[in-house]
């Protein structure tokens, strides 16, 4: 049971075990939002130091991770250099300040090699809503995370619930106007003095 939720290199949960957390937070209907970290530069380390060198960055994270966000639902390995964290909190607040121990956590180079190598992550987060599935969620993460590696300057993006209704609206709205099911008034804006059409 443990091997099968279990990421062999790093000892963190692997996807299958963030899958089911996910899961049964949303089956509890629970707040809380899904971090999805990203190594900066990771490919770079690789090329450097080799695979090896670069197992060791993953596991050295892997560690600093679960011990500074031991309160937390779950942390696991979710790709090369990819790590996911499902946290209780939904807010921007609580999320924030989990990214921020997040950044705190790895300040602080890795030994590699008797080399001090510097890193750095983007996170993408997506809150957690009553019609997520896994799948959704983990989507939404995966998409505020590309904008922050896009972003320098931001390192966190959050794909909020609202941001998703907004998302879904905008979606049935496209679909009517392809469908023809949405008819649209326009009032026009008259000057009374003039009779001339000023808006709509």
């Amino acid at each position: 049971e443990h091997a099968s939720s279990h990421d062999d290199a790093t000892g963190a949960a692997n996807r299958y075990g963030l899958r089911r957390a996910v899961e049964a937070a949303l089956v509890a209907q629970h707040e809380g939002a899904l971090l999805l970290i990203d190594v900066d530069g990771f490919s770079e380390i690789n090329a450097i130091f080799g695979s090896a060198g670069g197992d060791a960055v993953l596991v050295e994270l892997a560690h600093r991770l679960r011990w500074e966000l031991a309160d937390c639902e779950v942390v696991a390995r979710v790709g090369d250099d990819e790590f996911g964290v499902l946290i209780d909190s939904a807010g921007r607040t609580g999320i924030e300040e989990s990214a921020n121990r997040i950044h705190a956590c790895i300040a602080s180079p890795v030994l590699v090699d008797a080399v001090r190598v510097g890193v750095s992550v983007s996170i993408g987060a997506a809150t957690l809503t009553a019609t997520d599935d896994f799948a959704s969620v983990l989507r939404r993460a995966s998409s505020a995370l590309a904008l922050a590696k896009d972003d320098d300057d931001v390192p966190i993006r959050i794909h909020e619930a609202r941001e998703a209704s907004r998302a879904a609206l905008l979606a049935e709205f496209r679909t009517g106007l392809e469908n023809g099911e949405v008819l649209v008034h326009l009032q026009p804006q008259i000057d009374l003095a003039t009779r001339q059409v000023r808006g709509r």
